[in-house]
């Protein structure tokens, strides 16, 4: 079975330009890239990368909720008797 997978694949990669092997769909669901090594090929999943602004937001927003627990916890700490 999957000797018969790997024959379509190939056949199907053969067909394809070096553009169009970075977006290629099977069954309906998009997203795959295909790699040629020569001998075989290997179909990967594509990933969406964050853009830079994404990672800065989520960094300030992580920094608000610490700063705001410190405070919280360090006013709990103050109230709390020592033994």
């Amino acid at each position: 079975m999957f000797s018969l997978i790997a024959r379509r694949i190939k056949r199907f990669g053969d067909h394809l330009g070096k553009k169009e092997r970075d977006n290629v769909s099977f069954n309906g669901f998009t997203g795959y890239g295909l790699a040629d090594f020569g001998t075989y090929y290997e179909v990967y999943a594509l990933t969406p990368v964050p853009e830079p602004s994404t990672w800065a937001a989520a960094a300030l927003a992580l920094g608000v909720i610490v700063w705001t627990q410190r405070r919280r916890f360090a006013r709990r700490t103050v109230l709390m008797p020592v033994a």
